[in-house]
């Protein structure tokens, strides 16, 4: 898709103007791919739409941009609000006017809001609403007058054709030995393709190992003619989309002397609405005993059914019987859940403010922070932590630790907290409490022992003696 370029322009500092681009893409979201002359979009979410991103929007806050668009190959068909444009990303639809409302030609003027952040842009739906005149419809976009568009942009919005159905496959299942092969799904190019009339279409499996189960038929006669099959639907199809009427049966046609040619022939009548007819459960099976790794690849062919192709995967062949597949996946789903263990037990390990006896850095919940001092051991046996580094750890607010004529303010947890170093006495809410040992003075800063901090701080500590880490947990 090609890029509509929009360019605004705008003062900077009040010095010089320049120019800022804005890209703008159109791209057609919704609609049919094919059509019939005289066919009418009058409705907003059954008409083709085009998407409008206008991706540096913020650039040109206040301002009017025009968006002139022409019809080729159909007539613009004007409903009221249902031309209204719809899905508005980071405006209004109040902001988008219709410009001009002609046979061929019409726009909007966009105001794009003054209250964007830079990086935001705005986006908006454009129904399409038109009557089919032609064999292709095109949609062009274009400058309208005083707008900053560079480039046009056309678009084409369908074709005539003469196909019934097209269709996609959703997943290549994992056939071991036997199973069934990919779902497909066949969808009308326009409404009532099928009705009263019938479509055909061929499979054929490339590999010569692998053939169609039930539908296997190998004739006991060397002439015998082509076999057909009345099969239920119920068991093969699944309709959608409208369909009504059909048969329970529909008939499969196994040529003579292959196992691997399905015809399968449908018929019936639609609704209004696009019909949809969903294959399942095509039964595959391996011919011969052994089998090799490898995907299984089919074609399908049919008059009807657009973009025949070959060689398409149906199925992906493994060695592996379906015991073993299940015990890996049960395996596997094991090997997860230990890891999902073994992650929370790491991230419970890391939990709280880590101080190591002997470095200059500390943890909170696994993120690593210099100090400018180390934890150390005081003899007889006491872990020293420095005391301003214990409170950023919890995340205690600057202004609630003070120094002042010689002592330590802290402010924590409904406590006010008095330490002066060299006292073992620590003056908690105007009560006095003995500490096990004096804080202490070193290369500046002023420690405590693990046990007082947690005790005058209201929380919990704890010992690794192996690593020798000093954790405290609010």
């Amino acid at each position: 898709m090609k890029k509509i370029i929009l360019v605004a322009l705008m003062s900077v500092l009040c010095i010089c103007p320049i120019q800022l681009w804005a890209k703008t893409t159109a791209t057609l979201v919704e609609g049919t791919q094919y059509i019939h002359i005289d066919d009418k979009w009058e409705d907003t979410y059954e008409a083709p739409s085009v998407l409008i991103d206008i991706q540096d929007a913020y650039k040109r806050k206040g301002q009017v941009e025009r968006i002139q668009f022409s019809i080729d190959g159909g007539r613009w068909l004007y409903n009221g609000s249902m031309s209204s444009p719809f899905e508005c990303r980071n405006i209004d639809k109040r902001d988008i006017a219709i410009q001009a409302i002609g046979e061929q030609i019409f726009g909007f003027d966009v105001t794009i809001p003054n209250d964007l952040q830079e990086g935001e842009n705005v986006s908006f739906k454009v129904p399409l609403l038109l009557e089919v005149m032609a064999a292709d419809v095109r949609l062009t976009i274009k400058p309208g007058a005083d707008a900053e568009l560079i480039e046009e942009e056309t678009l084409l919005i369908g074709t005539t054709s003469d196909k019934k159905v097209t269709w996609r496959i959703d997943e290549v299942p994992e056939i071991v030995g036997q199973g069934n092969m990919a779902t497909i799904d066949f969808t009308e190019v326009v409404k009532n393709a099928l009705s009263e009339k019938e479509f055909r279409v061929t499979f054929i499996i490339e590999n010569s190992q692998y053939g169609f189960g039930e539908f296997t038929y190998e004739s006991k006669e060397e002439y015998a003619d082509n076999t057909v099959y009345m099969v239920p639907t119920n068991k093969y199809l699944e309709y959608g989309g409208g369909f009504k009427g059909i048969a329970n049966t529909f008939k499969v046609i196994v040529p003579k002397g292959t196992r691997q040619k399905v015809e399968v022939v449908i018929k019936g009548e639609v609704a209004s609405s696009i019909g949809k007819i969903k294959l399942k459960n095509m039964p595959v099976v391996n011919l011969n005993t052994t089998y090799s790794e490898q995907a299984l690849f089919m074609s399908i062919q049919g008059m009807d059914v657009v973009d025949n192709k070959q060689h398409v995967k149906v199925a992906e062949i493994v060695l592996k019987s379906k015991e073993q597949i299940e015990t890996e996946k049960q395996a596997e789903e094991k090997a997860k859940q230990e890891a999902e263990k073994q992650a929370e037990v790491l991230a419970e390990a890391q939990r709280g403010a880590h101080f190591k006896v002997g470095t200059s850095y500390y943890t909170v919940d696994g993120e690593k922070f210099e100090m400018d001092g180390e934890t150390f051991i005081q003899a007889p046996g006491y872990i020293m932590v420095p005391l301003k580094y214990v409170a950023a750890a919890l995340d205690i607010d600057e202004e609630d630790v003070r120094y002042a004529g010689g002592s330590i303010f802290i402010n924590y947890n409904y406590r006010n907290i008095e330490l002066r170093p060299g006292s073992d006495i620590a003056i908690v809410n105007k009560a006095s409490i003995k500490l096990t040992t004096p804080v202490v003075i070193k290369d500046g800063r002023s420690y405590a022992p693990i046990s007082e901090v947690a005790k005058l701080l209201g929380i919990k500590k704890q010992w690794d003696a192996e690593n020798k880490v000093a954790i405290f947990k609010r």
